[in-house]
């Protein structure tokens, strides 16, 4: 079945002559390999030794592949921008902070399942692969993430009596927190606008469009004008005015956000964007490996002047 905008996604005659050149030598590796390495092999799921890391690499050298995939996507997707930063090079990856991979398998691991042991590819699942190495699994892109902070921003909400009620969110992803939160604030009898920022413009099109070519599930999205996406960074967020509301979920003491600079980059959009009275509700369901991030970044926020209150994965700043 066709995606909703699939014109954004070039399947033409190049991209059926480069998919055939990519499939002719990585299926010749993929055959050479099972040849070679008889089974037991790698599956799903399973840890990824060194001893696994090293046969895979020998015979199928994951930055090689990778590099394929990025030739494709710049024949596919609109403009190089919108490469997912996953299939970053190594070379850029300190830049980029993209996703490095080990091997093969460290790759078939950040996809969907179905993913799982593909080296030859079909032009028609293009889409699909691109926009799942935008939003992985582990990302947790879904409903019903922050059912606390929706509470209270609900409660919160019907103590102002401000119209329009701006919002934004930053790290919004493929955009269902966003939408979730501002159907809080229009239960609460709120007129809404909200613009969501992520940083990868491939997310920032599904977010927009509703269409999610990688899932297996692409049902209806309920489209709001007043509910905007954009590409940028949480650092330099691209929008101008002040917002009453800044979600920031599952961002700050990440693999993006998680040094001083960054914290003390992103406090200062917060300052520049947030509107006299605001809050800034941030969720955070990182491991507890992250904990001591989210505790630098509380301390900071309160030495540069915020009021926190909150758990150190549910804070609330406010200007002081």
């Amino acid at each position: 079945m066709p995606f909703p905008n699939q014109q954004v996604f070039r399947l033409d005659a190049a991209t059926h002559a480069a998919v055939q050149a990519h499939n002719a030598k990585w299926r010749r590796r993929w055959e050479r390999f099972l040849a070679l390495v008889p089974p037991p092999r790698w599956e799903r799921g399973a840890p990824i030794s060194a001893e696994w890391r090293m046969l895979y690499e020998i015979h199928l050298p994951v930055a090689e592949y990778v590099s394929s995939l990025r030739r494709l996507a710049r024949l596919v997707l609109p403009h190089p921008s919108w490469i997912p930063a996953a299939l970053a090079s190594h070379s850029a990856h300190l830049a980029t902070r993209s996703a490095h991979f080990a091997s093969l398998p460290d790759l078939w691991s950040y996809l969907p399942p179905r993913w799982a042991e593909t080296v030859v590819l079909s032009v028609d699942r293009l889409p699909a692969l691109f926009a799942a190495c935008a939003d992985p699994p582990q990302f947790g892109t879904a409903n019903g993430r922050y059912l606390g902070q929706l509470a209270m921003l609900r409660s919160w909400a019907r103590q102002d009596s401000i119209d329009p009620f701006v919002l934004l969110d930053v790290g919004s992803g493929t955009g269902e927190g966003t939408r979730e939160a501002a159907a809080a604030l229009q239960e609460a009898g709120h007129v809404v606008r909200a613009v969501g920022v992520t940083r990868e413009p491939l997310e920032a099109w599904m977010a927009q469009t509703g269409c999610f070519p990688h899932r297996e599930t692409n049902g209806p999205v309920q489209r709001d004008d007043n509910v905007h996406f954009v590409a940028g960074e949480a650092a330099a967020v691209p929008v101008r005015g002040r917002f009453g509301v800044i979600l920031c979920n599952g961002l700050v003491g990440g693999r993006f956000v998680h040094t001083d600079a960054a914290f003390a980059a992103v406090l200062n959009e917060f300052g520049r964007v947030l509107a006299v009275g605001g809050l800034v509700l941030m969720g955070c369901r990182f491991h507890a490996g992250r904990e001591r991030h989210l505790a630098r970044f509380r301390d900071m926020a309160a030495a540069l002047g915020w009021e926190v209150a909150g758990a150190n994965r549910d804070m609330v700043l406010r200007q002081a």
